[in-house]
Parts: structure tokens; sequence; C-alpha cells
């Protein structure tokens, strides 16, 4: 009966840290790389813009996460990383007009929370690497897709022109992970208890056993 007990009690022990190790335990994420098509017929009346050069050549890398806890963060990355161009004098002289682009990233997606919003705007630079981050959070413990729309936003210094072209529409699902329907939060609560209890009625065991 005391082996019976005290077996009751180690797998209990061993429940709760496996449920605990579980709630942790990283799903991976998925990291994707795209090139713009400079052949599309998007770009033909935007051929002599003076970056569109810049970011014809970029590429863009989406990095998400395929599972995230329920009512738990996760981020989603967009990184544009640019070719480098030998000088700013020579590719000035080269470029027929000056213009200013803006890119805008989209996140749509139903049952998710994002931070801090699911639209942002930023200049297209001359740094490196640009990334656009956003914190989302699923809303309901399921699977849930959506789509990260990028867009550049070419304008003449002078706003006598303002174009909105759509360069991706990728597709994405994250998973809200949970267990019994509950927060990964609740889950790994009770896990927790679960071992303090495992531990203590182990501890009086043996005492008692002495």
């Amino acid at each position: 009966m005391k082996r019976l007990f005290f077996t009751g009690i180690f797998c209990f022990l061993l429940i709760g840290l496996g449920i605990y190790w579980w709630t942790f335990n990283p799903t991976g994420r998925v990291k994707e790389t795209y090139s713009i098509n400079t052949d599309s017929s998007l770009f033909i009346n935007e051929k002599d813009c003076s970056l569109l050069n810049d970011l014809l050549k970029s590429k863009f890398i989406v990095d998400y996460p395929r599972a995230i806890g329920y009512k738990e963060s996760g981020e989603v990355i967009v990184s544009i990383n640019k070719s480098l161009r030998e000088t700013d004098s020579d590719f000035i002289k080269s470029s027929k007009r000056a213009c200013a682009i803006s890119l805008e990233v989209w996140i749509d997606v139903k049952e998710m929370l994002i931070e801090p919003g699911n639209r942002s705007f930023e200049s297209f630079t001359n740094m490196r690497i640009q990334n656009f981050i956003f914190e989302i959070k699923p809303l309901a413990a399921r699977e849930e897709k959506g789509t990260i729309w990028i867009y550049a936003i070419i304008s003449d210094k002078d706003d006598t022109l303002n174009e909105r072209i759509p360069l991706f529409a990728i597709p994405f699902t994250a998973q809200g992970r949970s267990l019994f329907g509950l927060p990964l939060g609740t889950v790994r609560n009770f896990s927790i208890v679960l071992i303090a209890v495992a531990c203590l009625l182990l501890f009086l065991h043996l005492k008692l056993k002495k």
C-alpha cells in the first residue's frame, strides 16, 4: 500500500513537471525571404524614382512563431535587408527625379491583439536593415490564419504624385496553444501547485517512513 502511495505521488510529480516544461517548450519559428518582381507593371511609371533601385534590390524577410500560448505574446518581424550602393553622390547623379518612399506593413488577422497596432508606417531609409516589429497575442485557443501586407508609397518631393503600390501579400498561420482551452499561464500555475503538493506529500511520506 505504501509502495502504491509512493508511486502515485511520484507520478503526480512527473505529470506536474511535464506540464510545466510543455508550457515553455519552444514551437519554432517560420522565416521566409521575398524579393520584388522588378518586371511588374506596377513599376513601369516609377523607374526613374531615385530610391526605387534600392527598394527593388532589397530582400524582405518575414519571421513569425508557428504557435503562441493562448493570451501570451509572440513577435512578428518584417525586415528589409538593403543591398549596398557605391556612393550617394553617384546614385543621385544617375537618378532622373527626386522622390520619397514610405513603407506600410499591415497585419490582417482576426482573434489576435496586435501591438502597437496592426499597421505601421516608416520612411524607406538608408539603413542597412530596417525592421517592423509587432507583438501579437491570440485571443482564442485555435489556429488563426491571416495575411501580412506590405506596400510602398512613392511620392515626389513636392507631393505632386502619391502612389500606393502593393508589394507582397504573405499568408501566415499561428496556433493559439492551450490545454483544455485554458491560457498557458493558468496551466503553468496549476502545474506549479501540482508539483508543490506532490513534493509535500513525498516529504511527509519519507518522514513518516522513518
